[in-house]
Protein backbone atom coordinates (compact mmCIF):
# COMPACT_ATOMS: atom_id res chain seq x y z
CA UNK A 1 0.00 0.00 0.00
CA UNK A 2 1.06 3.58 -0.02
CA UNK A 3 1.95 5.28 2.84
CA UNK A 4 2.78 8.94 3.33
CA UNK A 5 4.46 10.73 6.34
CA UNK A 6 4.11 14.50 6.99
CA UNK A 7 6.84 16.37 8.61
CA UNK A 8 5.84 18.66 11.76
CA UNK A 9 4.41 22.17 10.65
CA UNK A 10 6.74 24.85 12.38
CA UNK A 11 4.80 27.98 13.19
CA UNK A 12 6.80 31.15 15.27
CA UNK A 13 5.99 31.15 18.68
CA UNK A 14 4.92 33.94 19.76
CA UNK A 15 5.33 35.75 23.94
CA UNK A 16 1.67 36.35 24.96
CA UNK A 17 1.80 38.28 28.07
CA UNK A 18 -0.05 37.13 30.78
CA UNK A 19 -2.49 39.85 31.49
CA UNK A 20 -5.40 38.70 33.72
CA UNK A 21 -8.67 39.75 31.76
CA UNK A 22 -11.36 38.66 34.50
CA UNK A 23 -12.45 41.58 36.37
CA UNK A 24 -10.20 44.15 34.32
CA UNK A 25 -11.68 47.32 34.15
CA UNK A 26 -8.75 49.26 32.56
CA UNK A 27 -5.49 48.24 31.22
CA UNK A 28 -3.27 51.20 29.33
CA UNK A 29 0.31 49.94 27.70
CA UNK A 30 0.42 53.40 26.73
CA UNK A 31 1.17 52.39 23.12
CA UNK A 32 0.16 55.02 20.15
CA UNK A 33 -2.99 53.98 19.14
CA UNK A 34 -4.45 53.51 22.42
CA UNK A 35 -7.78 54.68 23.73
CA UNK A 36 -9.62 55.23 27.13
CA UNK A 37 -7.35 58.29 28.76
CA UNK A 38 -6.70 61.67 28.12
CA UNK A 39 -2.95 62.83 27.89
CA UNK A 40 -2.33 65.88 29.29
CA UNK A 41 1.45 67.11 28.90
CA UNK A 42 2.20 63.49 29.77
CA UNK A 43 5.16 62.59 26.64
CA UNK A 44 5.49 59.48 24.94
CA UNK A 45 8.54 57.66 25.74
CA UNK A 46 10.91 54.43 25.80
CA UNK A 47 9.99 51.53 28.16
CA UNK A 48 12.18 49.78 30.41
CA UNK A 49 12.91 47.34 27.56
CA UNK A 50 13.59 50.66 25.59
CA UNK A 51 11.23 50.23 23.08
CA UNK A 52 10.19 53.55 21.95
CA UNK A 53 6.74 55.31 22.15
CA UNK A 54 5.87 52.87 24.52
CA UNK A 55 5.69 54.39 27.82
CA UNK A 56 4.77 58.25 29.32
CA UNK A 57 7.12 60.79 30.84
CA UNK A 58 5.67 63.21 33.32
CA UNK A 59 8.58 65.94 33.56
CA UNK A 60 6.21 69.32 34.71
CA UNK A 61 3.90 69.80 37.76
CA UNK A 62 1.12 69.53 35.49
CA UNK A 63 1.45 66.50 33.14
CA UNK A 64 -1.26 63.56 33.75
CA UNK A 65 -3.64 61.27 32.61
CA UNK A 66 -7.13 61.56 33.18
CA UNK A 67 -9.84 59.34 31.93
CA UNK A 68 -12.85 57.23 33.40
CA UNK A 69 -12.78 54.13 34.61
CA UNK A 70 -15.10 51.25 32.77
CA UNK A 71 -16.91 50.39 36.54
CA UNK A 72 -17.16 51.99 39.64
CA UNK A 73 -14.29 50.61 41.75
CA UNK A 74 -16.70 50.56 45.13
CA UNK A 75 -15.23 46.48 46.38
CA UNK A 76 -12.46 45.01 46.24
CA UNK A 77 -10.18 46.07 43.71
CA UNK A 78 -6.68 45.75 42.44
CA UNK A 79 -3.93 48.29 40.80
CA UNK A 80 -0.77 47.39 39.00
CA UNK A 81 1.72 49.96 37.37
CA UNK A 82 5.07 49.74 36.32
CA UNK A 83 6.96 53.42 36.66
CA UNK A 84 10.92 54.29 37.07
CA UNK A 85 11.16 57.98 39.24
CA UNK A 86 13.23 60.55 37.48
CA UNK A 87 13.48 63.00 40.19
CA UNK A 88 11.97 64.65 43.28
CA UNK A 89 9.92 67.50 42.04
CA UNK A 90 11.70 70.33 41.98
CA UNK A 91 10.02 71.88 45.46
CA UNK A 92 10.28 68.48 46.91
CA UNK A 93 6.74 67.57 47.29
CA UNK A 94 3.99 65.35 46.42
CA UNK A 95 4.30 62.50 43.63
CA UNK A 96 1.31 60.51 42.93
CA UNK A 97 1.36 57.21 40.28
CA UNK A 98 -2.63 56.79 40.35
CA UNK A 99 -5.36 58.24 42.19
CA UNK A 100 -9.13 57.63 41.24
CA UNK A 101 -12.69 58.21 42.74
CA UNK A 102 -13.72 62.33 44.42
CA UNK A 103 -11.40 64.23 46.45
CA UNK A 104 -12.96 64.03 49.26
CA UNK A 105 -11.38 62.28 52.44
CA UNK A 106 -12.00 58.33 52.00
CA UNK A 107 -13.50 58.53 49.02
CA UNK A 108 -10.62 58.33 46.80
CA UNK A 109 -7.95 56.09 46.24
CA UNK A 110 -4.46 56.76 45.71
CA UNK A 111 -0.65 55.70 45.23
CA UNK A 112 2.62 57.65 45.23
CA UNK A 113 5.44 59.45 47.15
CA UNK A 114 5.84 62.54 49.58
CA UNK A 115 9.39 64.09 49.62
CA UNK A 116 7.82 67.65 51.64
CA UNK A 117 7.95 65.84 55.29
CA UNK A 118 8.00 62.29 54.41
CA UNK A 119 11.75 61.87 52.57
CA UNK A 120 9.94 60.11 49.68
CA UNK A 121 8.10 57.35 51.63
CA UNK A 122 5.84 55.62 49.88
CA UNK A 123 1.85 56.86 50.50
CA UNK A 124 -1.00 54.09 49.97
CA UNK A 125 -4.94 54.60 50.78
CA UNK A 126 -7.35 57.02 51.17
CA UNK A 127 -7.02 60.43 49.58
CA UNK A 128 -6.84 63.09 52.58
CA UNK A 129 -5.90 60.39 55.18
CA UNK A 130 -3.35 59.38 57.74
CA UNK A 131 -1.60 56.58 55.38
CA UNK A 132 1.89 56.74 55.49
CA UNK A 133 3.59 53.11 54.70
CA UNK A 134 6.88 53.94 56.40
CA UNK A 135 8.77 52.88 53.48
CA UNK A 136 11.57 54.21 51.33
CA UNK A 137 11.18 54.87 48.05
CA UNK A 138 15.12 55.17 47.47
CA UNK A 139 16.93 57.07 44.81
CA UNK A 140 18.06 54.48 42.62
CA UNK A 141 15.72 55.62 40.18
CA UNK A 142 14.79 52.25 38.37
CA UNK A 143 11.86 50.96 37.08
CA UNK A 144 9.84 49.24 39.50
CA UNK A 145 6.29 47.61 39.71
CA UNK A 146 3.83 48.38 41.66
CA UNK A 147 0.89 46.41 43.46
CA UNK A 148 -2.12 47.45 45.54
CA UNK A 149 -5.24 44.98 46.32
CA UNK A 150 -7.77 46.46 48.28
CA UNK A 151 -10.31 44.15 50.33
CA UNK A 152 -13.78 46.56 51.13
CA UNK A 153 -15.03 43.82 54.00
CA UNK A 154 -11.27 43.96 55.72
CA UNK A 155 -10.64 47.41 55.48
CA UNK A 156 -7.09 45.99 54.23
CA UNK A 157 -4.50 47.33 51.68
CA UNK A 158 -1.29 45.45 50.79
CA UNK A 159 1.13 46.64 48.86
CA UNK A 160 3.27 44.85 46.93
CA UNK A 161 6.64 46.73 44.91
CA UNK A 162 8.64 44.11 42.71
CA UNK A 163 6.67 41.23 43.14
CA UNK A 164 7.10 41.25 46.73
CA UNK A 165 4.65 42.06 50.13
CA UNK A 166 5.70 45.18 51.51
CA UNK A 167 3.37 46.66 53.46
CA UNK A 168 -0.06 45.42 54.93
CA UNK A 169 -2.75 47.94 55.90
CA UNK A 170 -5.62 47.48 58.04
CA UNK A 171 -8.68 49.47 59.34
CA UNK A 172 -8.89 51.25 56.16
CA UNK A 173 -12.32 52.50 55.01
CA UNK A 174 -12.52 53.68 51.21
CA UNK A 175 -15.87 54.33 49.69
CA UNK A 176 -15.17 55.13 45.91
CA UNK A 177 -18.15 56.81 44.28
CA UNK A 178 -16.72 58.06 41.12
CA UNK A 179 -15.23 56.31 38.05
CA UNK A 180 -12.48 59.57 37.44
CA UNK A 181 -9.02 58.39 37.21
CA UNK A 182 -5.54 59.91 37.36
CA UNK A 183 -2.63 58.54 36.45
CA UNK A 184 0.91 60.12 37.10
CA UNK A 185 -0.91 62.98 39.22
CA UNK A 186 -3.26 63.93 41.92
CA UNK A 187 -7.10 64.32 41.61
CA UNK A 188 -7.85 68.18 41.51
CA UNK A 189 -3.92 68.96 41.80
CA UNK A 190 -0.98 69.22 39.80
CA UNK A 191 1.36 67.12 41.73
CA UNK A 192 3.27 65.00 39.28
CA UNK A 193 5.22 62.00 39.34
CA UNK A 194 7.87 63.50 37.40
CA UNK A 195 9.60 60.02 35.96
CA UNK A 196 7.65 57.55 33.63
CA UNK A 197 4.91 55.19 33.57
CA UNK A 198 3.81 52.44 32.24
CA UNK A 199 1.43 49.48 31.87
CA UNK A 200 -1.03 50.64 34.01
CA UNK A 201 -4.18 47.98 35.03
CA UNK A 202 -6.63 48.02 37.40
CA UNK A 203 -9.37 45.17 38.43
CA UNK A 204 -12.68 44.54 39.94
CA UNK A 205 -11.00 41.89 42.29
CA UNK A 206 -8.16 40.97 44.54
CA UNK A 207 -5.25 39.34 41.92
CA UNK A 208 -4.24 35.96 43.09
CA UNK A 209 -0.04 35.86 44.11
CA UNK A 210 0.54 34.09 40.50
CA UNK A 211 -1.38 37.05 38.78
CA UNK A 212 0.81 39.65 40.19
CA UNK A 213 4.02 37.38 40.02
CA UNK A 214 2.98 37.07 36.34
CA UNK A 215 2.29 40.74 35.78
CA UNK A 216 5.53 41.76 36.75
CA UNK A 217 7.47 38.70 35.14
CA UNK A 218 5.73 39.73 31.68
CA UNK A 219 7.44 42.85 31.44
Amino acid sequence: GFSQSFLPSFHGVHYVKQIPTNGQVAYFNFSSGESGYTLSGAASTSDKNENSNSAVEFDDADDKITGQFSELLNNDFTVSIWAKLNSPTPTGDKLWLISFGSPITNKAFHLGCRYDIYNGNYRVGSWNAAHATDVYLGNDYTWKHYVVTYDKSAQEYKFYINNSLTHTQSNHALTIDATDFVIGSQLGYNESWYGKIDEFGAWNRILTSQEITDLYNNY
